[in-house]
């Protein structure tokens, strides 16, 4: 179990897949988002519980961008999803 979080771990930090770990927020925000109308209690408090989680992910994944040097061959637009799409689509 320790080698399958460790793994983890390395994906959340690697440069070119890290980002879309912000996906699988965004992704329970839409599902929550579309349980609302039938459970309001519920759907709400899980469209907010994952804004908090793609925000705290997203601070995370900036302040590890500014402070890991990277080559600029390494950016891609994937590095706006924890930050701008996720707010986007829970807004």
């Amino acid at each position: 179990m320790a080698a399958g979080l460790h793994g983890v771990a390395e994906d959340l930090r690697h440069p070119v897949t890290g980002p879309f770990a912000a996906l699988a927020p965004i992704v329970g925000s839409l599902l929550a988002a579309r349980l609302a109308p039938e459970q309001p209690t519920l759907g709400h408090s899980l469209v907010w519980s994952m804004q908090v989680l793609s925000a705290a992910f997203g601070a995370w994944f900036v302040a590890t961008l500014l402070t890991v040097p990277r080559e600029a061959g390494a950016l891609h637009g994937a590095y706006l999803l924890p930050t701008v799409a996720a707010s986007l689509i829970s807004a």
